[in-house]
Order: C-alpha cells, then structure tokens, then sequence
C-alpha cells in the first residue's frame, strides 16, 4: 500500500516522500525490509519508540509514524515523518482500514485459555478441506498484535481467524471496531490478567464487547462456563447467541482426534466447522492428516557448532516470512552463514492453491535469501531453477527420509539453521539429527512465563518505576545468559548478579544493559571497573579500595550502589556515625557517583512483622534524603524485593528488585491474584530408564529398608541427588507424574544418579516414558513444603549437567 494511501487514513492530506509499503514495524530489533518499511514509534511503560528514530533512520527506514520530533527534520532529508496524537491509535486505524478489505468471512476467537489451539486446529481442518484460509500468527492478539495481523493476512482468503486478547477494561471496545468480526466465539473466562478486573464477570462482559460493539451475526459461546454464560444471557441485542457446548454437529471425529483435544475445544471447533463449511459430509476424512499442534519456538546450540532455529509450530505463507525474520536476525547477530530447511506447504498438493503458494515462497525468499536453501517434499523443487541465481542452488530431497539418509550435517558446520516443516513432514527427527547428546533429564525454561510474571509486577507499580532482575546464582538455576538477554531485549533496567565473575560472564556474552553486583569482591575491583560492572558499596574499606581502584585506572565518576542496613543485619551501613563518614568520603571524591541507595526488607513477606517492615522503610527514606541533601543531586531509590512489589507497592520509589517472583514462585502464601498471576517458568522432567519387576520380600535401593509383601513393579529414572533431587525425597516422600497422568511415589533412597518409583499401579508405563518432577501443574512447592525450606533452595539447587531447554509458547 501506498504510503499517501496510510498517510489519507491517518487524516494526513499531504506528503513529500510517497512510496510502498509492505511492512509495519513497532520493534526496531525485528528490522528487515528498511525501505518498505513504515515504523510506529509506540510509547510504552516501557519504552519509547521514538528514540530508535535516529538508529533507523541510518539503517534505510524512511517512514515515520511519530506524535513527536526528537531533532529538526532536516537531519533527515529523506525521510516522511506522519505526526499523529497518538501512535497506537494510529496503528489500529491502518488495521480497521486493512480488514475492510477483506473479501472472506473474519472469526474472531477470545477467551482466557484455549484461543491460540482452537485457531490452529480450525486452520487445519479448514485448509485440509480446501477452504482458502488464514489466521493471525501465535499469540498476536493484544492492541499491538491484532493491528499487525491484520494488515499480514491475506485479504483474499475465504476465512481469517482472528485471535483477540485483553489485559484490562476497555481494551476490546477498540479491538472490536478493529476487527469487525462476522462470527465471534468466546472460550471461557479464567483467571489470567485478573489482577486488572474487579472479578470474573467484569471480564466477562469485558470480552462479550467483541460481539456487541462490532457487526457480529453470530456470538458462540462456551455454555459450561457459568460466569460467561451468565455475561451472555444480558446481551439485548444481535448478535445470535449459541452454546458450542451445546451444539450438536453433524460431524463426527474420530476418537484418536478426541483424544487430542479438550472436549470444549473440539465443540468449539466443530460448531465452527459447521458454520463455515457446510458442506461437509459427515463421513468426510479431513482428520485423518490432523497434527498436533506445537505452540513454541525452539533455538537451541547443534552439534558441528551450529545454532538450530526449530519453528515447526506452522508452515504456511505468513509464517514462513516471520521465521525467515527470525533467521536473518540470529545469523546476523552470531555473524554465521544462514541455511532455510523446508519442507511442502500445507495446500501445496491441492492444485488450485499450489502456485500462488509457490510464488509466495519464491517472493518471500528473493526478499530474505538464506546462505544455503534445503527443500524437502516434491512441490518445492519446481523453485529449484528460479531461485538457483539468487543464493547456492537449492538441495531438494522428496521426503524426510531421504533427507536422513543422504544428506551430511557436516556441511553445514557453522551454520545458523531454520528447520520449517509442515507436521506431515515429521521435521522434529530432523531436529534430534542436530540436537547433542544430553543428559536424559532436563529443565524446560518457558520465557513466555517469564515475561508474563515481569508484565504482572509491572502492573502493581508506576508505570515510570524502574526494575532491577536478580539473574544471580544461574538465574536463579534458570540460565542466567539467556534470562538476561531476555530481559535486555524487554526493556529491563537493570540487572543484578552476586560475583563479579557472574556479572563478566554476562559481559563476554554480549549483555549491554546496566548490571549491578551485589557483592563485590574486593581483590577484583579492577577487573570489575573493566567490564562496567556497577557495585554495592557496603563498608568504608571497600569504598577507600574502589576509589583507590579507580584512580589507577584513571576514572571518574564511576557508578556504585549504596547499601543500608536498616534491620536485615547482613550487608550495608547500619549505624548514623558511620553513614556520615560515607557522605563525607563521597563529598571529597569525583572518582566515584553514586547511583542509587538501597536497602533489604528483611520480612516484607510476613503480614505480623509489618510494624518491622514500615520501620525499615521510614528508616530508610530518612536516610536516602540526608544523602541527597548531602551530595547535592538525586540518586535512584530502591527498597522492595518480590514481596514488598506485592505487598507494599506504593513505597516503589524509582525502582524495584524482581527476583524469585520473575521466575513465578510467589515470595509468600497468598491465595488471591498474585498466587494465579504468577506462572512457573521451569518445569524438570526425566524419563523411565528401565522398568523391573520386584519380588516379594525384596528390598529396592541401598539400605535394603524398602521391602514389602508383595510383587512390585518400580521405574528406574536417570536423576539423583548429584542433579539436586534432596535425598530425603525418597521412600515416598516425593511423587512424579506420569504420560497418563497419574502420580508414582518414590520408592527406596534417592541413589546419587538415579532415583526409582513404584509402578505397581500403572502397569501401561512403559521405558522411556516421560516423568515430570515438578512444573505448573505439579508445582515446586509441594517439594519445598516437605523438605521444610524454601523454593529458592530446590530451584538453585538443580545441577548445571541438566540441560535447560527455553522455549517461548
């Protein structure tokens, strides 16, 4: 489109620099196409985009959509600058304006949970039956996500799915004028985001808006789900209203398909069907190529030193063209050569859709050429002779196995790799293929969850109040390079380790962001001082070692944190003597400026040490003006941890420090919203090494104590206390999930490698059979209660020869 046509949209009559544009841009990070490209400078809580501006500009951008100037325009010659009140609003005008275009019906699907799988199991069942259709990709669903899809999706499909999420009232008054659904279909109503309603029919009414404040013909609703059906039951005018719940299809799935799915999500599913293919006949056999749906995105280090970018979630048009964004910026930023592994599209077979799927792949690769082009399935390699002039000429194999068979991973030692696969094409052996061996038990970092649990404690605060994460002790066991490039990535403040040789760590894997350390040795000041690492300074001696440090160096003015100790008796000042002594030190010296002060609460997770806590506080505010006073300018103050977030937000100050609570253990028992708020980030699982049958009267483990009377059938599970599984979880004190779903008790002593449990029960187990110690079903602190300590203790505790594993959801 035109950017004079966006322009008009906006309410802008006239502009100098018209030209096309294919991409709209809010993540300066996600650049790919700077010449087509028009970027929306969003202010956010957590950043603004139009100090990226400069930076894009020198990067090829052109196209501006800002509500300010930072600089004259006549630093930027060549670029068109549409100036909006509001940026946001701007973006979603251009996504109203885009769906008018649209030639198909539009679904859109809310809800607390389930949204992300209805869509995807629709689209296949859909586009399997032939229907030209389209979807939004993943979780693109709040007031940002849902523009942007829109504008990607193709305006001549017969149906668009649409995914719709809010997070507050008031939200999907504007969404639903964006997207202007046909049919509106509502999941249930949970806990999720509850924090920002007054209770659940708040948000019920909240998401029924996308039916009635749009031209909606259809609402279809989940009828099990009394607080919606409730929300529903008060809508006085169009849309019609139906329970999927209740619906009777004229379709019957088979059962391996109603095992796949939740019941209310196949109802959903097949009273959608109904609705949008009516011509199917009952007998019809489009389930029989339905795929499980995996919803993440895997990059993880291959063997033959390359990097694996497994994106197996969809492989379509839209969703080829946001994992080859995904390939340019991985391989751009490790400086590797790229190579696109891809398989058939799912339509490719049917010849009514094949060349225009064909052309959109060449068009998409022409745009972001990969170092190396793999093709697997027998439609691509008609792309073989086009494509051959752009990058090396493309490898085609007719299928999977062939690929297995015959082709040598050796030659793509170095590589960054997109694996992109339609299901049927089973991409995930070639994953293993790349994948090193491993120990057999690992921990599942969800950076989804993680990010949920930042934007939850956002929300108790100031939007201006900054955040300090704690990725200290290996992020807490999570992986503390990957934790904190995710944080840098989202807009973190700061982060805070407890060595200096953490904080280097994070240094030599490129982490930019600010970093403070807690406690700073000092026979290595200098060598902190070298990697910008900003201290706590907690004693007089150590302040007379920094300064000395720094005048060696030749610095000035370097950054430190004070420390006060105003009851938690660790580290830190804790007398007014000897905080005056500091001031004065800090008068007479420009070799170091302090940055921020800080104390630690020493209870603010316990409701009877309040009177404490507020001592603390007061103290502390005493304290930090008398130091302003003192030096003559402002310096950042901090004084809440996870708890105090929770519990005491309005003493936030300028900044707060997130550590347990980011990685979703609550600091404290709570059973309202911070208890469903928070979500687990790691999840440890293992598998059955072995399964043995157990005579009566024998004992299992050392020690010979667990004996019993009769026959037994025990799981040998390849994780002992060497991997931090407490020895004193044996003998059923701990109990792990199995595939089906049922739990089994240890069994016998945790050995230093191995652990059993008692498969008496559960005799359809089989070896090599996924276990789960612990995740958000089965959560950590059920161990922690037993073992009479804390969950910080297990989590750190988990030994660096488990493979963590992060994905995104």
């Amino acid at each position: 489109m035109k950017l004079s046509r966006l322009a008009s949209i906006l309410g802008i009559q006239r502009i100098d620099h018209d030209r096309e544009i294919e991409v709209l841009l809010t993540d300066s990070r996600q650049l790919t196409f700077p010449s087509s490209t028009l970027f929306f400078a969003l202010i956010t809580p957590t950043g603004d985009g139009h100090l990226y501006i400069d930076e894009l500009y020198h990067a090829g951008v052109r196209a501006f959509v800002v509500e300010k100037l930072q600089k004259e325009e006549s630093e930027y010659p060549e670029a068109q600058f549409l100036i909006v009140p509001d940026v946001l609003d701007a973006l979603q005008k251009i996504g109203a304006e885009r769906r008018q275009s649209f030639k198909g019906k539009v679904v859109a699907i809310t809800g607390s949970n389930g949204k992300t799988t209805i869509k995807e199991y629709l689209y296949q069942l859909l586009t399997t039956a032939g229907v030209n259709a389209d979807r939004s990709p993943r979780s693109f669903n709040s007031q940002i996500g849902v523009p942007l899809s829109l504008w990607q999706a193709d305006p001549e499909a017969e149906v668009c799915l649409v995914e719709v999420g809010i997070s507050k009232p008031g939200e999907m008054e504007r969404l639903a004028k964006i997207v202007d659904p046909d049919i509106v279909l509502i999941t249930n109503i949970g806990e999720a985001h509850q924090e920002n309603f007054s209770s659940l029919q708040q948000k019920a009414e909240e998401k029924c808006k996308l039916a009635t404040h749009s031209s909606a013909a259809l609402l279809l609703y989940n009828g099990r789900d009394k607080v919606l059906s409730e929300a529903v039951s008060v809508i006085s005018q169009p849309p019609l209203c139906r329970s999927y719940t209740e619906h009777r299809s004229r379709l019957t799935p088979p059962v391996s398909v109603a095992e796949l799915l939740l019941p209310e999500n196949l109802s959903a599913i097949m009273a959608l069907l109904d609705e949008l293919v009516p011509s199917l006949s009952p007998d019809t056999t489009i389930w029989s190529q339905l795929e499980p749906v995996e919803m993440r995105l895997e990059i993880f280090n291959g063997i033959y030193d390359t990097t694996i970018i497994d994106d197996a979630y969809n492989n379509d048009a839209s969703a080829l063209l946001l994992a080859l964004e995904q390939l340019k910026r991985v391989s751009e930023k490790s400086q590797t050569p790229s190579c696109l592994i891809l398989s058939d599209m799912t339509g490719m077979s049917a010849p009514h859709l094949r060349e225009a799927l064909l052309s959109q792949v060449s068009d998409m690769i022409r745009k972001m050429p990969p170092d190396k082009l793999i093709f697997v399935g027998k439609q691509l390699a008609a792309l073989t002779a086009e494509l051959s002039g752009m990058t090396s000429t493309p490898l085609c194999f007719e299928s999977t196995n062939h690929f297995l068979e015959t082709f040598d991973p050796q030659t793509l030692k170095g590589y960054t790799i997109l694996l992109k696969g339609a299901r049927t094409f089973k991409f995930e052996k070639i994953s293993a293929l790349f994948h090193p061996k491993r120990h057999q038990s690992i921990l599942d970092i969800n950076l989804t969850a993680l990010l949920d649990n930042l934007k939850y404690y956002r929300s108790l605060v100031p939007s201006e109040t900054r955040f300090v994460a704690m990725v200290k002790a290996f992020g807490y066991g999570s992986g503390d390079v990957e934790i904190a490039r995710l944080l840098e990535a989202h807009h973190c403040h700061y982060l805070a380790v407890a060595l200096i040789d953490e904080g280097v760590k994070l240094r030599e894997e490129g982490i930019r962001m600010p970093i403070m350390v807690m406690n700073p040795e000092s026979s290595a000041l200098s060598h902190m001082c070298k990697h910008s690492l900003e201290p706590e300074v907690y004693s007089l001696a150590l302040l007379d070692k920094l300064i000395e440090s720094c005048r060696r160096l030749g610095i000035t003015h370097y950054p430190i944190h004070i420390k006060l100790d105003t009851g938690m008796h660790r580290l830190g000042f804790d007398t007014h003597e000897e905080f005056l002594l500091l001031l004065d030190k800090l008068k007479s010296t420009n070799r170091v400026r302090v940055k921020s002060i800080f104390t630690h609460l020493a209870a603010a997770d316990d409701i009877t040490a309040d009177e404490k806590t507020l001592g603390q506080l007061h103290t502390f505010q005493t304290w930090a003006e008398e130091l302003e006073k003192t030096l003559g300018y402002t310096v950042l103050k901090h004084a809440l941890n996870s708890a105090g977030i929770s519990r005491f937000p309005k003493y936030s100050m300028d900044m707060v420090r997130l550590g347990i609570g980011l990685y979703g253990y609550p600091p404290y028992e709570d059973k309202g919203t911070l208890k469903t708020s928070l979500r687990a980030v790691a999840s440890l699982k293992s598998i059955i090494l072995q399964i043995k049958q157990i005579p009566a009267g024998d004992s299992v483990g050392y020690g010979t104590h667990a004996t019993a009377d009769t026959p037994r059938r025990i799981g040998i599970v390849p994780i002992g206390y060497a991997d931090g599984i407490d020895r004193r979880l044996g003998n059923g004190n701990m109990s792990v999930r199995l595939q089906d779903g049922s739990l089994a008790p240890t069994i016998g002593n945790i050995c230093m490698d191995a652990m059993m449990i008692d498969l008496t029960q559960a005799s359809s187990v089989s070896e090599g059979e996924e276990v789960v110690i612990f995740d958000e079903q089965l959560p950590l602190q059920r161990l922690s209660s037993t073992l009479g300590t804390i969950p910080y203790e297990i989590i750190t505790s988990i030994s660096s020869r488990i493979a963590r594993h992060y994905f995104r959801e």
